[in-house]
């Protein structure tokens, strides 16, 4: 599920910015994913299963996304990234305080 069908989801979530609400409607469909697909009514159990097939959560995988894009735009020797090189450092820097980012 995850090589296929959340690429799918999280496509484009490192250059919009997520609020909390949104990360958690992410984290609901998710589970309510894994729930169906294991014919259980039980969030630990889905919880459970979502481990078991090592499936990140949508919080951790959309932030690893947006600090390894924006590690892309700062190391771009292209003349658009460059002119947004101060954007994406400052972003990551925010990223890095306020959500573990993980240094690429």
């Amino acid at each position: 599920m995850s090589k296929y069908v959340l690429h799918v989801l999280y496509y484009g979530s490192e250059c919009c910015p997520v609020s909390k609400r949104q990360f958690n409607v992410l984290e609901f469909a998710l589970c309510v994913s894994f729930m169906k697909i294991f014919n259980t009514r039980y969030k630990e159990m889905a919880n459970y299963c979502m481990e078991m097939f090592n499936s990140q959560p949508p919080h951790y995988a959309i932030t690893k996304r947006k600090c390894k894009c924006l590690f892309n735009i700062m190391s771009s020797k292209n003349v658009l990234c460059k002119i947004c090189r101060g954007f994406a450092k400052n972003e990551l820097e925010l990223s890095a305080h306020s959500s573990n980012c993980v240094s690429i």
